[in-house]
């Protein structure tokens, strides 16, 4: 046998290593730096608004693309500090034929020692660069758009460092053929959008006629009155760590509500404290009352929700004359005594959600009846430490989690931890409660999990500093860390084998 074992090695051919830099499969742009607007705020899945056509030949879903703004816009996107350990880089790359100027460069001590451009086209093509003579050097990688004029774009894609000079490339996945596999059809009343092929598509309200604002979630009442969340605060209010990784060790050591208080008391000569109260978050109602099917009517049911801790407007639920509203830290329950739509009373069911700036959409997520009669709600990995009006402790500072609680707010109890960003949560006709939740951009894949008593799913903040912010965090070379080596993230799979 052992015999057998060594031929069977001999006769293998050798596998090529492939050490992924960035796939861009997420969304933000991690430790890269960026200058400039052209790059926009993260990767993207569709070619720009400022892009005369179609980006084609990518690698998986997203890209970069310095086309946010269209020609005009300039920037550049730097990676951190690595060390070159394998001899040959290989990425994607379209876009502007302008040498210096709309490229992907290697920097080595500042200076630019190979570099490549688009050909004045859309459609991706592989590039492989030989480094063995930079073996052991350190670098960065540039993606430049410093050409405003026609063609003044450049477009990248999944960079990996092999030692082979074929690296793997991953097949696109484009939104698009997945629609017309799904069987989905455009419809004309919302560019972009696609449904099921017969659906009749009606705007219920709009930006211009009824002022609504960026809506991030909805529920109807018992009168049919429609209450929309609205976020103003994001990125003017509510924050994100890849903006401001000058306090990311501060932000991932923060255990509660008042330690990230002190870290925003810390931090405001780079960010004013007036800059994070200034927008609130607004709770909206609308009203069809000629039942038309279209909203004629919109009232502010809600605001002044723009206090220095107050995160996104991210759920919203009508439940027996009440509204139950997520906005970190709090959970509130709000009600309108006289009929005149707005909340009269409005009390905090639960405090101490988000005691990190974390990601934004991490966020307290919305809620579900459950079987038992009783709330579930969903937050993210900003984590939440707390006290429950019964004396309870939860200390959760580096996860997201399941919870649940009696409409009247007494009973808030944690169900399932150790998920990173899971969004809200359904119950099946079994009773079985089931949320979604996202991947850490690592090649993990996001997941549906059903909601199990005592559950911990394994995530932690720190398996995503160890691969998105490891430079930040003092380590040079990015490491190995528990959720991928184990694959924490994967269904297991079982056999049985009859001997």
């Amino acid at each position: 046998m052992r015999l057998l074992l060594l031929l069977t090695s001999l006769t293998l051919p050798a596998l090529a290593t492939d050490l992924v830099f960035d796939t861009f499969e997420s969304d933000g742009f991690g430790e890269w730096a960026i200058e400039g607007t052209a790059f926009g705020k993260a990767p993207t899945a569709i070619s720009p608004d400022g892009m005369n056509g179609k980006v084609t030949n990518y690698s998986d879903q997203y890209f970069v693309s310095s086309a946010h703004g269209g020609d005009l816009a300039t920037g550049t996107l730097t990676s951190p500090e690595f060390k070159i350990s394998l001899p040959y880089l290989g990425f994607h790359i379209s876009g502007g034929n302008h040498k210096s100027k709309t490229a992907v460069q290697l920097l080595i001590d500042g200076k630019i020692v190979i570099e490549a451009t688009g050909q004045n086209d859309l459609a991706m093509r592989q590039v492989v660069w030989p480094l063995p003579d930079h073996l052991g050097k350190t670098a960065h990688l540039r993606i430049i758009d410093a050409e405003p004029g026609e063609w003044g774009i450049i477009n990248a894609d999944h960079f990996v460092f092999s030692d082979k000079e074929t690296p793997f490339f991953p097949p696109p996945k484009y939104r698009e053929a997945k629609a017309n596999q799904d069987g989905l059809v455009a419809t004309d009343a919302l560019p972009g959008l696609t449904v099921p092929q017969g659906s009749n598509v009606k705007l219920f309200a709009e930006n211009k006629t009824l002022g609504v604002y960026s809506p991030t979630a909805l529920t109807v009442d018992e009168k049919g009155h429609v209450y929309v969340a609205e976020t103003h605060r994001f990125r003017f209010g509510v924050e994100d760590n890849r903006n401001h990784l000058y306090w990311l060790m501060d932000d991932i050591s923060s255990q509660t509500t008042a330690d990230r208080v002190a870290m925003h008391e810390k931090w405001k000569e780079k960010l004013p404290l007036e800059k994070l109260t200034k927008v609130s978050e607004k709770i909206r109602v609308l009203m069809d009352t000629d039942g038309d099917g279209i909203a004629d009517k919109s009232e502010i049911f809600a605001e002044q929700f723009n206090n220095l801790l107050d995160g996104t407007a991210a759920g919203i639920m009508a439940f027996e004359g009440k509204i139950y509203f997520a906005c970190i830290p709090n959970i509130w329950s709000l009600q309108d005594d006289d009929g005149d739509l707005k909340a009269d009373q409005r009390q905090v069911v639960q405090d101490g959600f988000g005691v990190r700036v974390s990601f934004s959409g991490h966020d307290l997520n919305g809620f579900a009846l459950g079987p038992d009669g009783r709330l579930y709600t969903t937050i993210g990995d900003r984590g939440f430490s707390f006290t429950t009006k019964e004396g309870r402790e939860y200390k959760y500072p580096n996860q997201g989690a399941i919870l649940r609680f009696e409409p009247d707010g007494s009973n808030m109890e944690v169900v399932h931890t150790g998920l990173r960003n899971p969004k809200e949560i359904a119950f099946d006709k079994f009773g079985t409660g089931i949320t979604v939740d996202n991947n850490s951009d690592q090649g993990d894949r996001a997941r549906v999990v059903f909601m199990l008593e005592g559950a911990d799913s394994g995530w932690r903040m720190g398996h995503q500093v160890l691969h998105s912010f490891h430079t930040t965090a003092g380590i040079k070379d990015r490491p190995i860390n528990q959720w991928m080596q184990e694959k924490m993230w994967s269904p297991k799979n079982l056999s049985l084998i009859h001997i």
